[in-house]
């Protein structure tokens, strides 16, 4: 199963997935803002890094897109925690990808264990895989990672055999 979490930027999209989605009950990455900086936080390891490039970081390191800046470590970093997901995954557990946007649909960033995830999500037995992307880049994600009718889920839905996403009025 594929469901896809989306609504605007600032909505409250990765705050509601932190308290829906203890270790306990998913595996993946979330991108919470730590300090005013964008950060990856490693599901199953409670391990964070700084997606934002620093000013310290050298140019071969850095990843554009548009006005942005990532660090590709960091990134590297965050598909080897997808990935272990996929490996460690256990019966009952989603995995959460937060966020596929622009990075991935340029094949950069996630876009690796994206495909994955979903080519994983689509086989017989599948995992439990939710996707976090925003609104207005849901159809060319579907579209680049050829994911077929996938559950589209807004702030104060619940999962089918998953907890209640925040709340709409946190949107």
């Amino acid at each position: 199963m594929i469901a896809i979490l989306t609504g605007p930027i600032r909505t409250g999209k990765t705050t509601a997935l932190l308290t829906a989605f203890p270790s306990s009950l998913a595996h993946g990455v979330l991108q919470p803002v730590v300090d005013g900086r964008r950060h990856v936080l490693c599901l199953q390891s409670g391990q964070s890094r700084p997606l934002e490039a620093s000013a310290d970081l050298p140019e071969q390191d850095r990843v554009h897109v548009g006005r942005f800046v990532f660090s590709a470590p960091a990134l590297r970093w965050a598909n080897g925690c997808i990935v272990d997901a996929l490996d460690l995954r256990a019966d009952g557990k989603w995995v959460v990808i937060d966020e596929v946007g622009s990075l991935e649909l340029g094949d950069s960033g996630l876009a690796s264990s994206v495909r994955e995830a979903v080519t994983r999500a689509q086989s017989p037995g599948g995992l439990h895989l939710l996707l976090v992307v925003r609104d207005g880049l849901v159809d060319a994600v579907c579209d680049a990672f050829r994911i077929g009718d996938p559950l589209v889920l807004r702030l104060g839905d619940r999962l089918p055999e998953g907890p209640r996403l925040g709340s709409r009025q946190e949107a």
